[in-house]
């Protein structure tokens, strides 16, 4: 989840080359927020596990029938992160 956050970073420098000034800012913007919100999560990774397992747990399971599993934790962290950052 984290690779693909930073692997999305791809494109928008792509799409900068073709701008100008602003654009090529605005791609390496980007590409430092996803580095700089994977360097601050990457320590407190079996914590944010922990979370979001229990997320999965309690509140999916309990409170919206949803059947939960490892395809519902991840898109859960991939949703908090991108929320968080």
């Amino acid at each position: 989840m984290l690779g693909a956050n930073i692997g999305t970073c791809v494109t928008a420098v792509l799409a900068g080359l073709g701008c100008g000034v602003q654009g090529r800012r605005v791609a390496l913007g980007h590409t430092m927020t996803k580095i700089v919100g994977v360097a601050l999560i990457y320590p407190f990774l079996p914590h944010v596990i922990e979370a979001i397992r229990w997320i999965d747990a309690f509140f999916l399971r309990n409170f919206l029938a949803y059947p939960g599993g490892l395809p519902a934790q991840i898109a859960l962290a991939h949703i908090m992160f991108n929320i968080a950052l």
